[in-house]
């Protein structure tokens, strides 16, 4: 008779190491990092940082490495909070990402549920301190974890750099999404060809049209698809033969700033008379931009994930907006 085995804890690092381990999560920005580039001496990369050897005719072709700091000081801890946890010998770096600047209309759009497997917005007022209005930063001032340069950084560097610093600019909810999100950039679920071809970029540039608006307008005051969009974080979608749905993910805090979310008897209670007009008023817009000739079919739906069951949340994909080529059709 044997007895089944309990599985394994992660083994946590010893002392003052160990405290300092546990005090970071998933999620969480520390001011201990860089962004290491390995190339060549005549790649694009080395020839931007001004590598003398890059006009070497013998020395183009040898392996080279650039080490960049990022403009806000601060980078994304990517690694898992087990991960984290675990002692050097077994995992002896934390995976982290650097916090970028982007400009405002490019964060809104992360922001209102245009996902990108390649940046996430981060909430402004949760990392301290932001660049100056009339800074000489080209690309904005909104921070976002830029995902396409992940760095190891060693774990015992966290005992000998002084004043290394500390936030956490996601809550629960956020943090999650930050690690579903970490987790799709390597594992991006394909939708059927057709519907990639014809009718995501279709739909993509009036998505797009909408987003810009929330900036020029304000709660209350905006077209029902407006408003339907400034409720949602993230787009899903889902198929069966030439019928397609886009699904809106709510977020009630979300939905409260745009008047379609009240309180009663302390239970919050969405607007469906609102939302249901917004989504009205959405798929029309998108109806309209979709190619005769394919046959496809479009509903527009929403649900507070809270409420939804898992098995009918499998049969959905997360559309990640931004990645997809944006359609040659004008909204």
């Amino acid at each position: 008779m044997t007895s089944a085995r309990r599985p394994r804890r992660p083994e946590p690092a010893a002392g003052r190491l160990d405290v300092l381990l546990r005090s970071i999560r998933q999620g969480d920005i520390i001011s201990l990092g860089a962004v290491a580039i390995v190339g060549t001496h005549a790649s694009q990369v080395m020839s931007a940082a001004g590598d003398p050897l890059s006009t070497d005719p013998s020395s183009r072709a040898d392996v080279a490495s650039v080490t960049i700091e990022s403009a806000s000081g601060w980078y994304a801890v990517l690694s898992q909070d087990c991960d984290i946890v675990r002692t050097v010998d077994l995992e002896p770096c934390l995976q982290v990402a650097p916090v970028m600047y982007v400009t405002d209309e490019e964060w809104t759009r992360l922001d209102a549920g245009q996902t990108s497997y390649r940046q996430f917005a981060l909430p402004p007022d949760r990392v301290e301190p932001l660049p100056p209005a009339d800074s000489a930063l080209e690309h904005g001032r909104k921070p976002v974890v830029d995902i396409r340069y992940i760095t190891t950084v060693d774990k015992t560097a966290l005992l000998t750099v002084p004043d290394v610093k500390r936030r956490t600019p996601l809550g629960p909810r956020h943090r999650a999404r930050f690690g579903l999100w970490v987790g799709s950039r390597f594992a991006r679920i394909p939708f059927e060809d057709r519907v990639v071809e014809d009718v995501l970029p279709a739909i993509r540039p009036v998505l797009d049209s909408l987003v810009g608006q929330l900036a020029k307008t304000t709660p209350g005051q905006r077209k029902p698809a407006v408003s339907f969009i400034g409720c949602v974080s993230e787009w899903y979608v889902r198929t069966m033969e030439r019928n397609v749905e886009l699904m809106g993910r709510m977020d009630l805090a979300r939905a409260r700033q745009e008047k379609l979310l009240r309180t009663e008897k302390g239970e919050p209670v969405l607007d469906e008379t609102g939302l249901k007009a917004g989504a009205r008023a959405l798929r029309k817009a998108l109806v309209a931009k979709l190619p005769r000739d394919t046959g496809y079919a479009l509903a527009v739906t929403y649900h507070d994930f809270a409420d939804l069951r898992a098995a009918e949340y499998e049969t959905y994909s997360l559309w990640v907006v931004q990645d997809d080529p944006e359609s040659s059709r004008a909204p």
